[in-house]
């Protein structure tokens, strides 16, 4: 009980230095810090639907992050793994507008591109942040060429036709069907970690490799499973996305969907929780949905937001980091030590 309050406490003070941040970035761009979160609140409250759908993607790539990162490793390509997502879903659509085969088709689909990167550490000693940065831009343009040379919409290049009604996802009382799948997602993501073998074998990893394997664990086994589990996810943001929010795919790259990056900050900012994330991703998606507002009161462009969002995730994501970090930190001083021992 004792680490949850302390994560708790140090998520409250690292909330409450964030706000200080933001109000002197404002004051610093000479705006109102008082009116400036004024304004930033009455656009969450008139954004909400923006809020709502933009919270489940972000749910997903959250999740797309935390589960590696409980064997020890850093999945970053949660934004390839959204885009290959999306493509597939979208491409089920045309042929049999089934929304939760779209669903599974682009969860699948990203769980390929994770498991890739996984091999790649595994079998080949590839560390999986450079292999996942790579296969983001990869799976990026390789989705571009595809949508610009076979699904691309006649009047608008970029983009793709639209998904057919029977594939998309609507809302029920007010809220989009996707949010329910993320935060089933989230369920059922604690479930596997805390409550099966596979979640076990995959925190006994990360807690300690040499450890695991005296456990009887094959620890490459659990790196390769947690990163196709996090590639899963990734997918299924991007197929939330194509058929629950913006029911088509658009490409340029002024659009780049971002939410992998995103994701990342969101997953830090609930300690990698499954449980906690929703109420990470939340603050993020209101402080996007509130940017709006900003920028219409006050004049800020939208992108100037993310400078103050950057400063909420670095703030509140720092100390998780750092717990993150803390026990390769800790077996680098062991070997530290031993290699001393042995001088002597």
């Amino acid at each position: 009980m004792k680490p949850v309050v302390e994560k708790l406490i140090g998520s409250l003070i690292g909330l409450a230095a964030a706000l200080a941040a933001m109000a002197l970035a404002f004051s610093l761009l000479g705006y109102n810090p008082a009116e400036a979160f004024r304004l930033l609140g009455e656009g969450i409250v008139e954004n909400y639907d923006i809020m709502l759908l933009r919270v489940a993607p972000l749910i997903l790539t959250s999740l797309a992050f935390a589960v590696p990162a409980f064997a020890g490793l850093f999945n970053i390509g949660g934004e390839g793994q959204a885009y290959v997502g999306a493509l597939a879903a979208l491409a089920v659509s045309y042929i049999a507008p089934n929304p939760v085969l779209c669903l599974l088709v682009g969860a699948l689909a990203g769980g390929l591109l994770g498991y890739l990167a996984g091999v790649l550490r595994v079998k080949r000693g590839v560390h999986e942040v450079v292999s996942t940065i790579m296969l983001n831009w990869i799976a990026f343009y390789t989705v571009r060429y595809i949508v610009v040379n076979y699904f691309k919409n006649p009047y608008y290049p970029d983009t793709t036709n639209p998904v057919p009604p029977p594939g998309r996802l609507g809302q029920v009382a007010g809220v989009p069907v996707v949010v329910f799948i993320a935060i089933a997602a989230c369920i059922l993501c604690y479930l596997v970690l805390y409550r099966m073998p596979l979640g076990l074998a995959i925190r006994s990893t990360g807690a300690g490799y040499e450890a695991a394997r005296r456990l009887g664990i094959d620890v490459e086994k659990a790196m390769i499973l947690s990163m196709l589990l996090g590639g899963v996810f990734g997918g299924l943001a991007g197929a939330v996305i194509v058929i629950g929010e913006t029911y088509n795919l658009d490409v340029a790259l002024s659009s780049v969907y971002g939410v992998g990056f995103d994701g990342i900050g969101a997953a830090l900012l609930a300690w990698n929780n499954p449980l906690a994330i929703p109420f990470s991703s939340l603050l993020l998606s209101a402080l996007v949905a509130g940017g709006y507002q900003l920028q219409i009161g006050m004049g800020i462009d939208i992108h100037v937001l993310s400078i103050f969002t950057g400063v909420v995730v670095f703030v509140l994501g720092l100390p998780s980091l750092y717990e993150l970090l803390k026990p390769k930190l800790q077996a680098l001083r062991l070997a530290k030590a031993r290699r001393r021992g042995g001088g002597a």
